[in-house]
């Protein structure tokens, strides 16, 4: 499910094609100035994250160190934010996915909520996501969601009541 979003969707396409050319070099193909220029960035920004790693380095950091953005979440958020601004970004993708496995109950709607926060997950491997407007809208509408269920239908639900 997860491959055929990354496929299928528009919004997605970017990211099959950077994991296209990921396979490529690590298989030993052709790296290309674009791969080249993204591991820099990758390699700077972990490195410059190591200097302030719990509040990061301030919004925006990676635009003044590059130029431009990170090219991957991961980094972006920890140089730009740290842990702390990491962790918060992040929970409520562990929390909605937590929730969808414990839900016996609405097993498609959770099956496409756990495949929409993988998704995003992979995703932010080679785009920046925190700062866009739609994974915001999808991940609210699933706190929500999900919070409708606390506490007494989840707490039915972890004591296998339902």
């Amino acid at each position: 499910a997860i491959l055929l979003i990354i496929i299928v969707v528009p919004y997605f396409n970017i990211i099959e094609q950077r994991f296209m050319s990921l396979f490529d070099m690590l298989g030993g193909g052709r790296v290309s100035v674009s791969d080249m220029r993204r591991i820099t960035y990758i390699r700077r920004g972990l490195s410059q994250f190591l200097k302030s790693p719990f509040w990061g380095n301030g919004m925006n950091y990676s635009e003044f160190m590059f130029g431009t953005y990170s090219h991957n979440n991961y980094v972006e958020m920890l140089l730009n934010f740290g842990i702390i601004g990491f962790c918060i970004h992040y929970y409520s993708h562990f929390i909605s996915a937590r929730k969808a496995i414990a839900d016996k109950t609405d097993r498609k709607t959770n099956l496409l909520f756990i495949s929409i926060i993988t998704a995003i997950l992979v995703t932010d491997i080679g785009v920046v996501t925190y700062y866009d407007r739609n994974i915001a809208i999808i991940m609210g509408l699933m706190s929500k969601y999900y919070s409708d269920l606390l506490p007494d239908k989840l707490e039915r639900i972890e004591e296998g009541e339902e």
